[in-house]
């Protein structure tokens, strides 16, 4: 009796130790993940915030000091990793970081599905760059990464044209005009621009002994903000009354009371060192019933005053 007791607690001895050495390789043995496929993500979207008059917002040439609206769509992210050399898995997006290199502009925020670019005031190529990581959850297969970029070419004014508006309803021998930044692919509504004086000036009607003093400079009145379709306004042109009526009581050459004065101006961007952009030529003519003026090859037409 005793010998087949002493068998029946051997035989329960061996089965716990069997179930124990089960349980603890189960517990030993981890999952495994292993690279499957690589993450994949589609590439930057772009819109600029300010629309341009002959060019579509998803234009990648923007103007000085322009912005623009950079995303990813989180929802394309795909991390196809691979669970015990049999099963698929899924990572999902963890950090998501924006930069901005070269020498045209800068991003903020430096994180997150949505940044803005803002070009700088110099023209410059800028390179817009997003790294996506995978999660770093140690349930996946870690340290992937997606990198994608988009580049900005961002330039500055070339010129402008000029366009007659009216005469000034109060300094009524004054034509006002009002000119437009080119080229107009871009916008460059978040700069500044003002006149200097330009070369070559030279007063047609002055002549020695005038008591109107000799007219070959310019007011430079300040600066003026540009809008979102390149305008800017108004540059007002025209000699005072007092002047045209002394002018014509005292005409040179005698006895034609008809004289030009004749101005140089240099149109500069305020911000940066981009400098002049546009030369024109400022023309104030003083006629015996009539006057004129004329800005960059731009007439007011002949008006009767007064």
């Amino acid at each position: 009796m005793s010998s087949k007791n002493n068998k029946l607690w051997l035989r329960n001895i061996v089965a716990l130790v069997a179930v124990s050495l089960v349980l603890a390789v189960s517990l030993t043995i981890a999952d495994t993940y292993t690279w499957y496929t690589g993450p994949t993500l589609d590439g930057i979207t772009s819109e600029t915030q300010i629309t341009a008059v002959s060019a579509s917002d998803t234009r990648t040439t923007i103007g000085l000091k322009e912005k623009v609206d950079c995303s990813i769509d989180p929802d394309t992210w795909e991390d196809k990793d691979c669970k015990n050399d049999t099963e698929t898995v899924y990572d999902s997006l963890g950090t998501k970081t924006w930069t901005a290199t070269g020498s045209g502009g800068t991003v903020s925020p430096s994180s997150g599905d949505i940044t803005v670019l803002t070009a700088d005031d110099d023209p410059g190529i800028v390179m817009v760059t997003f790294t996506g990581n995978d999660s770093s959850d140690p349930n996946y297969y870690t340290g992937e990464w997606v990198i994608t970029a988009k580049e900005f070419n961002v330039i500055a004014p070339e010129g402008e044209d000029t366009e007659f508006v009216d005469w000034h309803p109060v300094l009524t021998t004054a034509a006002r005009f009002k000119a437009q930044l080119t080229p107009t692919t871009v916008s460059f509504g978040n700069i500044s621009v003002e006149e200097q004086n330009g070369d070559c000036s030279h007063d047609g009607c002055w002549f020695d002994g005038s008591l109107i003093p000799k007219q070959e400079s310019l007011a430079l009145i300040g600066s003026c903000g540009v809008a979102n379709d390149n305008y800017w306004a108004h540059d007002v042109l025209g000699w005072a009354p007092v002047s045209i009526n002394y002018y014509r009581a005292n005409p040179t050459p005698t006895p034609s009371a008809a004289c030009n004065t004749f101005k140089g101006q240099d149109m500069h961007v305020v911000e940066g060192s981009s400098g002049v952009y546009a030369q024109n030529g400022l023309i104030l003519s003083i006629g015996t019933t009539t006057i004129e003026n004329e800005r960059g090859c731009v007439s007011s037409g002949s008006k009767t005053w007064p």
